[in-house]
């Protein structure tokens, strides 16, 4: 296993972690645009954070060599790395469906065949 890849600030407000960019959020600015997006759509609200939360997994999915399951032990790293918790991963299926690695809680319903879940 190699290295982790070092995040590197670019000097102009670019955050890169091994060439992937991303963005340094405030959690609770994370869960304050959850609960409104809940306040606006109410049940409507999971499907559209779920489909973010897809989007973006596809894409760091797509990033990546190896087989599905290394591909999903680096992701589940990579989120450990930029702080977002610890992962779990649980069961992989052949059709990908990427939670939102920013829930502020636990779901009351599933909300993929894949479930990681986050210990803080």
């Amino acid at each position: 296993m190699s290295a982790p890849p070092a995040l590197d600030a670019d000097g102009r407000g670019g955050l890169t972690l091994g060439g992937a960019r991303y963005l340094l959020i405030r959690p609770e600015t994370v869960v304050g645009l959850q609960k409104a997006v809940e306040g606006a759509l109410g049940e409507r609200a999971a499907a559209c954070i779920t489909a973010g939360g897809r989007a973006g997994g596809a894409k760091a999915a797509a990033a990546l060599h190896g087989t599905a399951e290394e591909r999903v032990g680096r992701l589940l790293r990579i989120g450990s790395e930029i702080g977002w918790g610890e992962f779990a991963h649980e069961r992989l299926t052949a059709r990908p469906s990427w939670p939102s690695a920013c829930a502020a809680r636990p779901s009351p319903r599933p909300t993929g065949r894949r479930r990681a879940r986050s210990v803080t």
